[in-house]
This record gives C-alpha cells, sequence and structure tokens, in this order.
C-alpha cells in the first residue's frame, strides 16, 4: 500500500474500490485504467447493502418529501380557506 494515495489507501463511502489496470490494444499498445470493483463489504453482502440503500432512497428521496409537501399544501389551503 505505499504507493496508494489517501484516496486509494481509505475508502470511506464502503461501496467501490479502484484498482489500477493494465491491459493490451490489439496493435500492441499498453493502456493503463482504472477498475472498479465493489468494497469486501458490499460483496460479501451485496443484498443488504442494496436493500438498505434503495431503502433509505425510497423513504428519505421519495415518500418523506412528498408526505412534507402534501401537509405543507393542506396548511396553506386551511389558511387560505
Amino acid at each position: 500500500m505505499a504507493g496508494k494515495s489517501v484516496a486509494e489507501k481509505t475508502n470511506f463511502a464502503g461501496a467501490l474500490n479502484s484498482d489500477r489496470s493494465s491491459a493490451l490494444y490489439a496493435d500492441g499498445r499498453a493502456v493503463s485504467a482504472c477498475v472498479a470493483q465493489p468494497a469486501p463489504f458490499v460483496s460479501e453482502h451485496a443484498d443488504v447493502y442494496y436493500t438498505a440503500y434503495y431503502v433509505f432512497r425510497v423513504v428519505f428521496v421519495n415518500v418523506l418529501p412528498c408526505t412534507v409537501l402534501v401537509l405543507l399544501n393542506a396548511a396553506l389551503v386551511h389558511t387560505i380557506d
């Protein structure tokens, strides 16, 4: 790990590890690129990780803001009447 940057050594999000990989073109030119791989926790517990991720998204991105908006609109209509 001595040659890796701080971003490569630490994986705070836990979602992806990036490793460098080399490949050859058909004409023999070498190419270096990043390869995205799931972190070990995600690989071992993919069903738990993605279930928690999508439940969080459904509740906090869709349901909760929609509910708050409906309640605020109801309060506004009640105030106008």
